[in-house]
């Protein structure tokens, strides 16, 4: 668990991505810390069958994976304050959770009233914290108003007809984004 500013960012499960797999692979013996490993990790390794090396670099990916869940927290969480402040005071972010088995991150934000969970899906919030594009944060704040009980703060569809972005899931809008699904 890491604090980060006013918030923290908790990391429930974790795994690693294929790149942080070539990383631990070309580590060399003084990074993979055998030396370190403890007891019980040295007779699950046994247990397994695993050469101790091997088990370090499964180590050291997981470790690499969950360095970096935390940090997209913290960029997601950074985005998260910037649009909560514009809401006035009493809304404060408190935690950013990353939740493996559902793969979304959990926001847990205190309003005047009572502290909220909005979930926010890994899909949005990685386009978030990797292009930081307007439209992106846009579809971020419309979720987290939602969330929070101020859907009404959203611009409804214009008189024309025409989708304003308080529906990020407009068919016409979203065609040429492509649906980007990224697994981990």
């Amino acid at each position: 668990m890491a604090a980060t500013a006013s918030f923290q960012v908790v990391i429930r499960g974790s795994g690693s991505n294929v790149e942080e797999w070539r990383r631990a692979l070309q580590a060399s013996s003084a990074e993979l810390h055998v030396e370190g490993l403890s007891d019980e990790e040295r007779r699950v390794a046994k247990g397994f069958g695993i050469p101790l090396e091997d088990y370090a670099r499964g180590l050291l990916a997981l470790r690499l994976g969950r360095e970096r869940r935390e940090s997209e927290g913290r960029a997601l969480g950074q985005h998260v304050t910037e649009i909560l402040r514009g809401l006035g005071e009493g809304y404060l972010l408190n935690a950013v959770i990353w939740e493996v088995d559902r793969l979304r991150w959990m926001l847990r934000i205190q309003t005047p009233k009572q502290v909220v969970g909005v979930p926010v899906p890994f899909e949005l919030a990685e386009d978030v914290i990797d292009s930081g594009v307007l439209s992106e944060i846009e579809r971020l704040r419309i979720l987290l108003l939602g969330g929070l009980g101020q859907g009404d703060m959203v611009p409804r569809r214009s008189e024309a007809g025409r989708a304003s972005l308080s529906d990020p899931f407009d068919k016409d809008r979203t065609q040429g984004l492509g649906g980007r699904r990224r697994n981990y």
